[in-house]
């Protein structure tokens, strides 16, 4: 923030100084003191209907300061009085770490893991986990699961059977991944939150930008080689059975 730069609270309506905690709405980016965004729990931005936040800003020695970007966090030597002490705000901060970990969509996912916490559930549809199958999860970087699923499918079309009897087992497949793929992601977000809350900074920044976010790059390249292999198992015979008539 420049000297001239005056950013002022929608909430409290009060000038967020440099020293003051202070994280930015991820739809609108307007700038709010954390402990507004806390007790309102939503952008108060006119117009604005954002619910979550992206981190990153404010005081570099506060609990509430998560670094997510494009490069790791320089190494930074804290002195004895910088060590965090979590045993009242703790909940907060694992709030503050969930949101930087899930990254995109942490106002849909968040409500979900709630939900299923507070009604012991591991039951939540996802449409997206529906459709996409192994792409969303792979987006959503649960590897595991999405190569479980792929090799599932994969030997399911390689079965002697028709296809009529195929896709519906295909279909339920990406059906059952719809239904626990939140609660899958919920697993891998609570432990690299567990992880991430026993680091300090800038360790736990470095750690939640290599393991939280989404994956964009591999479930593109995986398209294009699932393309690429359709393409070739439906030309290929069709070459064969060309030259061997000519």
């Amino acid at each position: 923030m420049s000297d001239t730069e005056i950013m002022i609270c929608p909430c409290c309506n009060k000038e967020i100084t440099p020293d003051d905690d202070y994280v930015v709405c991820s739809v609108c980016r307007t700038p709010h003191h954390t402990e507004c965004w806390l007790k309102e729990k939503h952008c108060s931005a006119e117009g604005c209907d954002g619910t979550s936040t992206s981190s990153g800003y404010g005081k570099t020695d506060s609990p509430f300061y998560i670094n997510i970007s494009t490069e790791i966090v320089p190494e930074k030597t804290y002195a004895p009085e910088s060590v965090f002490d979590f045993s009242d705000d703790s909940e907060v901060v694992e709030d503050f770490v969930t949101m930087a970990l899930v990254e995109r969509k942490a106002e849909y996912y968040l409500p979900k893991f709630n939900m299923m916490a507070s009604t012991n559930s591991k039951i939540s549809f996802n449409l997206a986990a529906c459709v996409l199958g192994w792409y969303w999860s792979l987006y959503r970087k649960l590897y595991k699961p999405a190569f479980i699923l792929m090799a599932a499918e994969v030997i399911v079309f390689n079965l002697p059977v028709s296809l009529y009897i195929k896709y519906p087992i295909v279909g339920m497949m990406f059906l059952v991944n719809g239904f626990i793929g939140n609660y899958l992601y919920k697993q891998r977000i609570d432990k690299c939150r567990t992880e991430a809350m026993t680091l300090r900074e800038p360790k736990r920044s470095e750690y939640i930008v290599l393991n939280g976010g989404v994956d964009s790059a591999l479930p593109v390249v995986m398209f294009v080689i699932t393309c690429l292999i359709a393409v070739l198992r439906f030309t290929v015979p069709l070459m064969i059975a060309f030259f061997k008539t000519h």
